[in-house]
């Protein structure tokens, strides 16, 4: 049932003199939730009303509503206290409205596309499937710890090699990171796995995916964001070496080597970490120098195989990985690849992220001999794509905050919360 107006019209003659005098007029507030009856009619300025000749109260708010005319306007009030936010706010009911349809769109999609939905475990043994922090939780009846996933891919992918040909997870992931304006320890995104596929296939699919959100939501493919237009009619495609000069205007020397990114960056007072290899380098350029940038839908193709260690080599060029990610409006919007099938290979790059990690980079991969095991049994070529839901319903709603379209984000906790629990 959706939410709407409707003026009521009450008169002292409609209803029981005492009840008039002692229940509607002395405790009838704004806030509390009350049941009506009568019949409706047109006022003289054409205001469809209610004509009240019954009245029942049936919740009792205690609490003031905020001032009805600036609404909730306070941030911090709105996001912890997200039920006056909505009580007040229509625009922001509509935001979580239009969310539900994008998971509900989503999920039509995938399956009128013949994928099949399942459900993997939250909980992993290793924290696999990206490049992150993961939550740590003990579980006291095998006496181990487990982590939560910070992504599916692993799981779905063992799947592919139990027979199934296309299968998606609309699923809620956890990193152990930094809060900002688009991240949440805790996010939503779809990960998808297609048998006899590639990226190339994914770029098409994804295409589609656009179009049948916009046309089953009604939205315009001249898009506003913020003070930007976003033209969902131009979809582009570049390589990632490539747009470092091209887009991010850095000197084609300077994105060849190690060396040469080193004193590039170093020329622009950005320091990196001196152990980190070429593609790392070549990464922090693009991170730097070229997504921002991205205000169309682009996808980056042919990331180095340094960063990406689950995706499969080119056979034209080893050094480089059959990889995209889609950027819209200057963010990440999803990250696809022709999946590493190649258990010889998979146990290699595993080898090299454990390395990394033990050069200090937390957020390496860990060595996961049983999906390289899986891989042994024989996995079909396949393409695999992940989409973030929730920067995607911020792209949608024109939101510039990941808390915007979070019913319940993480927020600190209050000093004064703290004290009362503790006393």
């Amino acid at each position: 049932m959706n939410l709407g107006m409707l003026q009521v019209y009450v008169t002292r003659d409609n209803l029981p003199q005492d009840f008039y005098n002692t229940m509607f007029k002395k405790n009838i507030e704004v806030g509390d939730i009350i049941e009506v009856g009568g019949f409706p009619f047109v006022t003289g300025k054409g205001e469809l009303s209610l004509h009240v000749d019954s009245l029942t109260l049936l919740t009792k708010a205690i609490s003031p509503l905020p001032e009805k005319f600036h609404g909730v306007t306070d941030k911090e009030i709105r996001y912890r206290k997200r039920y006056l936010d909505l009580i007040m706010n229509a625009e922001v009911r509509k935001t979580f409205q239009i969310r539900s349809k994008v998971i509900s769109l989503t999920r039509r999609f995938f399956e009128d596309k013949g994928f099949l939905e399942v459900e993997t475990p939250m909980m992993h043994p290793i924290a696999g499937g990206a490049n992150a922090k993961p939550f740590v939780t003990h579980h006291n009846a095998l006496g181990i710890d487990r982590f939560l996933r910070i992504a599916p891919e692993l799981y779905l992918k063992r799947l592919i090699v139990g027979g199934f040909e296309a299968v998606f997870e609309i699923n809620r992931n956890f990193r152990n990171e930094g809060m900002d304006a688009t991240h949440n320890p805790e996010f939503t995104s779809i990960e998808f796995y297609w048998a006899y596929k590639t990226y190339k296939d994914l770029i098409e699919i994804t295409k589609e995916y656009f179009q049948y959100l916009f046309e089953h939501l009604n939205l315009p493919t001249q898009l506003p964001y913020g003070d930007m237009t976003v033209n969902f009619d131009n979809f582009q495609e570049i390589p990632l070496v490539e747009s470092l000069t091209t887009i991010g205007g850095v000197p084609t020397e300077s994105c060849q080597t190690k060396e040469s990114i080193l004193a590039f960056l170093k020329s622009k007072n950005i320091n990196v970490k001196p152990n980190l290899n070429l593609g790392q380098l070549q990464g922090e350029l693009f991170d730097e120098f070229v997504e921002e940038k991205l205000i169309d839908p682009t996808f980056i193709t042919e990331y180095p195989v340094e960063i990406s260690p689950l995706a499969r080599r080119s056979d034209e060029n080893p050094a480089i990985t059959e990889r995209f990610e889609l950027f819209i409006a200057g963010r990440e919007i999803a990250n696809a690849f022709s999946e590493l099938n190649d258990p010889l290979d998979q146990l290699a790059r595993f080898e090299g992220q454990m390395a990394a990690k033990d050069s200090g980079d937390d957020e390496a991969h860990e060595m996961d001999s049983d999906f390289v095991e899986a891989l042994s049994y024989g996995m079909a070529p396949t393409a695999g794509q992940g989409i973030g839901i929730d920067r995607l319903v911020m792209l949608l709603t024109n939101e510039h905050s990941i808390r915007d379209v979070l019913l319940f984000p993480a927020m600190k906790p209050i000093i004064t919360e703290q004290k009362e629990i503790s006393e």
